[in-house]
């Protein structure tokens, strides 16, 4: 806010003081009116979009339709390329015979290096055109940083204002127009999250529960009380157990419905109590060999 309150006070003063330096106040107005411009236009930019789309309740970008329009492109366009010309009118006004003459080689460097990128880039040389790629890039800094050394403070204000136009408020206009989607989201994610959140929270009161039941003496009845470093295997009712001799491998203890058996252990592991079989809430205390 403070940044827009200082654009607006600098774009009164040049107004009213205009004649006293007519260069130096046109390029803060240039520089000063892309900031002005992207404000008004993009508070009118959501009145239209909501005037044509109505509430919604689905994600959308069109917004970015009717902010950058044509015509708001061209007044864009147009105060950029006079900003740029009355920088450079203050630079050659103010600079020093080095730093122009540092400037003028610049420029005759971006020129030339484009040239050469063109022709390498015909002769199909890509070394040769990616380097003059890199040195045009150098020219095209180097101008940059000669004049930002003058301490024209309105290249500043062009390069933020310009970043405002096509970046921050095309972004908030993007939130605005879709806050309803935003909010439906927002409240959704809430939701899932306090789902897992409860979901969690009443796994360790089942928990918890479970190991409370080992101290109620009726509960003891129906489930043996076992150790928690033992493992427990519930059997559905109706299978068959039976001990299966391996010949190369320990023995196992099997389960088998008639159609298809289970491994369930191996019998070491049950005889010496590691695993606990339970069956019609009742531990298993022995398991014999299959009768063939």
């Amino acid at each position: 806010m403070n940044y827009i309150k200082e654009n607006l006070l600098e774009m009164k003063e040049s107004f009213k003081n205009f004649k006293d330096n007519k260069i130096n106040n046109i390029t803060i107005l240039s520089s000063s009116l892309i900031l002005l411009m992207s404000l008004i236009w993009g508070l009118i930019s959501i009145i239209l979009f909501y005037i044509k789309n109505g509430f919604h309740l689905k994600f959308s970008s069109t917004i970015f339709s009717i902010y950058y329009n044509d015509i708001m492109k061209y007044i864009f366009i147009f105060l950029c390329v006079l900003s740029v010309i009355m920088i450079l009118i203050l630079y050659f006004k103010e600079s020093s015979k080095k730093s122009k003459i540092l400037f003028l080689a610049s420029i005759v460097g971006i020129f030339i290096s484009i040239f050469l990128m063109i022709l390498f880039s015909i002769k199909e040389n890509k070394s040769l055109t990616l380097l003059f790629a890199f040195v045009f890039l150098i020219f095209c800094i180097l101008p940059m940083i000669v004049i930002y050394k003058t301490n024209i403070s309105q290249i500043k204000t062009l390069v933020i204002n310009s970043i405002i136009y096509y970046l921050l408020v095309p972004l908030i206009l993007l939130l605005l127009s879709n806050f309803i989607p935003l909010i439906i989201g927002i409240v959704v994610i809430g939701i899932m999250f306090s789902m897992l959140c409860f979901s969690s929270s009443s796994g360790s009161v089942e928990i918890s529960n479970n190991n409370t039941s080992r101290n109620d003496p009726k509960k003891n009845i129906e489930k043996p009380q076992v150790k928690s470093n033992k493992k427990i295997i519930e059997v559905p009712s109706g299978m068959n157990l039976y001990r299966e001799k391996g010949t190369f491998t320990p023995d196992y203890i099997v389960q088998d419905n008639g159609l298809a058996s289970h491994k369930i252990c191996t019998q070491e592991e049950f005889d010496k109590g590691k695993v606990v079989i339970v069956q019609n809430k009742a531990e298993i205390r022995y398991v014999g060999y299959r009768k063939k």
